[in-house]
């Protein structure tokens, strides 16, 4: 029991980590993040199945916050707080 609270802890902070990051970005970046997600490699069976269930916008959409929160965590494991370029 205590394993599993001490994991769910961790999830709690991954997941405020990662919203911190994807609240601070602007929306033209967060544009920019969604689109570097969506053409990650390492994300491309996500990728494929949040297409084929664009008729589902539900099911879409939990595989699009999958995809980002997959990149964002990416992105904040390989060097903290990077930023977004956009231009």
């Amino acid at each position: 029991i205590q394993a599993e609270a001490e994991q769910r802890a961790r999830q709690e902070v991954e997941q405020a980590r990662i919203r911190a990051y994807w609240d601070a970005l602007a929306p033209a970046d967060r544009a920019c993040l969604e689109a570097a997600a969506l053409a990650e490699p390492g994300l491309s069976f996500l990728t494929q199945q949040y297409r084929r269930n664009r008729h589902d916008p539900e099911r879409a959409e939990r595989y699009r916050r999958m995809i980002l929160d997959a990149h964002i965590l990416g992105l904040l494991n390989r060097g903290g707080d990077e930023t977004i370029d956009v231009g």
